[in-house]
């Protein structure tokens, strides 16, 4: 169990550290941790899984979860980490970054299950 998540988290940095050759630097954006994650969500066996890949990352590339979290009202992503990145994998439009993964939750996913989006008022 623990190398293969060992080998989901080494496959996420991996993503995370890719760039093509083709993209001059000054132009590429390397995916967020969410993007990665999402990307390899048919790796994932058990939300007990997501959570210590999520943990692992926490070190290096901040909580991938973190910003799904605050535009959710509690207990927000218990138990369901993994059947967001399944049902994110497979939307129409691929999702790099959290943005991207920020407006699915918002406009589709909370919704369909069963989660409250917070009522968010600009500051000042």
């Amino acid at each position: 169990m623990a190398s293969n998540r060992r080998q989901i988290l080494n496959a996420v940095v991996d993503l995370l550290q890719q760039r093509p050759d083709n993209v001059p630097l000054a132009f590429f954006r390397p995916l967020d941790p969410i993007g990665a994650l999402i990307q390899l969500s048919v790796r994932f066996q058990t939300e007990e899984d997501v959570e210590w890949v999520a943990q692992e990352l926490d070190d290096e590339y901040g909580d991938p979860f973190v910003l799904l979290g605050d535009v959710l009202e509690a207990p927000a992503f218990k138990g369901k980490r993994l059947k967001f990145l399944q049902d994110a994998r497979v939307v129409d439009r691929p999702i790099h970054f959290d943005t991207q993964a920020v407006h699915y939750v918002e406009s589709k996913w909370a919704e369909k299950n069963g989660l409250v989006v917070k009522d968010m008022k600009p500051l000042g």
